[in-house]
Order: structure tokens, then sequence, then C-alpha cells
């Protein structure tokens, strides 16, 4: 006689064999989520920073424009994906410039806005302590927690001439401003430039000092651009020097939503 398989028993293979293939198709799944987990992060991480990064240019481009006299009054959306944007004074500019007084032989000082200038200000994104972008003095920074570069210049314009001659032409902005923001959304930032003020001189002597979080940056791009700097605790400065033409202006910007 045959072997009789009774119903009961293929029944019971039957779901075996179904647990086990849903068990396989389970685990396949996890294992293909585990591995394209970091890969989807990464991805959603650099399209939120690509947003931001692309209203920052857009930011100072318009800064740009507006500073050139295009339009006293534009505005941009920022997308906030998580960040704080803000506004403050924490970052500051001390400057000094000297004429040279014949009767004593010593070099007076002739212009010193410290006191009335002396925080410039910032606009900036912070995406908690990870990342983030900041505008500040012309330039658009970048940082991520550990380093700090400057992405887009500052409109700053330094010669120097065989036998110490020197041109500088420096562009102030200050950033005024109670601007603040998180979570999410895209508001639409205003800014709006309230008043110019252009100073020029010739055959004098200048220092300045950048006291800013991102003291870094400033100390490799100027050094860059040939400034010879030098880092004091948080300032980059330079120390007295001889220049034969200095064009420095004040850009008071309101920055607000």
């Amino acid at each position: 006689m045959g072997l009789k398989v009774q119903k009961s028993d293929l029944g019971i293979s039957e779901v075996l064999g179904s647990i086990i293939i849903i068990l396989i198709i389970s685990l396949t799944i996890a294992i293909l989520l585990a591995t394209a987990w970091p890969i989807i992060d990464d991805v959603r991480g650099d399209l939120r920073e690509g947003g931001i990064k692309d209203s920052f240019y857009s930011f100072k481009e318009m800064i740009d424009r507006t500073l050139a006299g295009v339009d006293p009054l534009m505005s941009i959306k920022f997308p906030l994906a998580g960040g704080q944007l803000y506004t403050n004074s924490s970052t500051e500019l001390l400057i000094g410039v000297y004429e040279w007084n014949e009767s004593n032989s010593s070099w007076d000082l002739i212009f010193d806005p410290s006191y009335e200038y002396e925080n410039v200000g910032k606009f900036a994104y912070d995406y908690g302590y990870d990342w983030g972008y900041v505008y500040e003095l012309g330039a658009l920074i970048r940082w991520d927690g550990t380093h700090s570069k400057i992405v887009s210049s500052p409109r700053i314009t330094y010669i120097e001439r065989p036998g110490g001659h020197r041109y500088l032409s420096l562009p102030i902005i200050i950033v005024q401003g109670n601007l603040s923001m998180g979570g999410e959304g895209s508001p639409e930032v205003k800014v709006r430039v309230l008043d110019v003020e252009p100073h020029d001189f010739y055959n004098v002597s200048v220092d300045f000092a950048i006291e800013s979080e991102h003291y870094q940056a400033w100390y490799d791009y100027l050094n860059k651009i040939g400034m010879n700097v030098s880092v004091v605790g948080n300032k980059v400065t330079t120390f007295q020097r001889h220049y034969d033409e200095v064009h420095i202006t004040y850009y008071f910007i309101q920055v607000e939503y």
C-alpha cells in the first residue's frame, strides 16, 4: 500500500511555508531598509542644506544689488527645515584711521567710529550644532561645528604695490533687526537699506580688527588676498599700516520679516 498523506498535514505544511516566506520577505525588507536608511538620511540632509545654501547665496546677491542701488527693498524666502534663522549683534569691527602730524612727528587718530559702529551684526542660520550659514560684513560663511570657511567673498578690495604702496576699499555692512524664527515653513525675509556713509582718506595709516565666532574663516580669507593679518584671541587684526588711499563705506541695512 502507498503512503497516505492526511489533509491536515498538508495544511500545516502550507502554513509553515507561508510563514517562512513572510519571514524571508520581512528580513529582506529589514536588511534593505537598514542599508538604505543612511543613504536616504544623507539625501534628506543634502536637500535640506541645499535649500538653505541657495537662499543664502540669493540673499547675498540681493544685498549686493541693493547696495548698488538697483532696488532699495528686496525680499527672499528661506526654507527653515527645522533650523533657526536669526540676526544678532555679536560680530564686531574695530577700526582706526591715523594721519601724520608733522609738528609733533606722530600719527594722530582722525577717524575712530568704534563706539558708534562697533557692533556690525550678522544674519545667520543654524541647524542645531551641526552646521549653518552666516552673512557678516558682506561675506557668506559656511560652518560645520568645527570649521568655518568663506564660501562667497565680501567686496573688500586690497592692492599692495611695490614700495609699500597700498589701496584699501572696505565696505562695512551693519546688519540691524530683531529677527528670530525656527521650525518649519518658508518665511519671507526683507532687506532695506537705511543709510549709506562713505569716508575717503589719502596718505593715512589704518588698523582694524574683526571680532567674530568665525575668525578662522576671516584669517584665511584676508591672508589669501594679501592683507597679512594675525589672530589675537577671537579677533583677526591688522596692526597699524600705511595706505596711499582708503575708502570706507558704511551700509546700514534692516533685515526683517
